[in-house]
């Protein structure tokens, strides 16, 4: 149980971190504010729909988190850019390309 809660608190404080070190200054707050924004919602859907879901369709309702985990797998490996070793410059640069994806994973010197 606390090493849940420290993982979660840990994993709460860097979300916030990482958006703010990606986003150009005059975003963060736009960036930050949409964030909060999908966060609250996923948590109140979190909450509230899987009792009601478990009631109706018992245990076939988790069929629909593992379809939903496979989903976010696919958008993950053909949308989020490999930014591991980059500088915030390169970064920069690297989101302000063309296809983003395809020059992060390009070999560099």
């Amino acid at each position: 149980m606390t090493a849940c809660t420290a993982h979660q608190k840990g994993k709460q404080v860097v979300g916030g971190v990482g958006i703010a070190e990606v986003l150009a200054y005059n975003d963060r707050a736009k960036g930050l504010a949409f964030m909060n924004l999908m966060l609250n919602t996923a948590n109140v859907l979190n909450t509230y729909v899987p009792p009601i879901g478990i009631q109706n369709c018992s245990w076939r309702f988790y069929f629909m988190y593992i379809a939903w985990d496979a989903f976010g797998v696919v958008v993950i490996y053909f949308t989020f850019v490999e930014t591991k070793g980059w500088n915030l410059e390169e970064i920069d640069e690297l989101f302000h390309s063309k296809s983003p994806v395809k020059k992060s994973l390009e070999k560099r010197e």
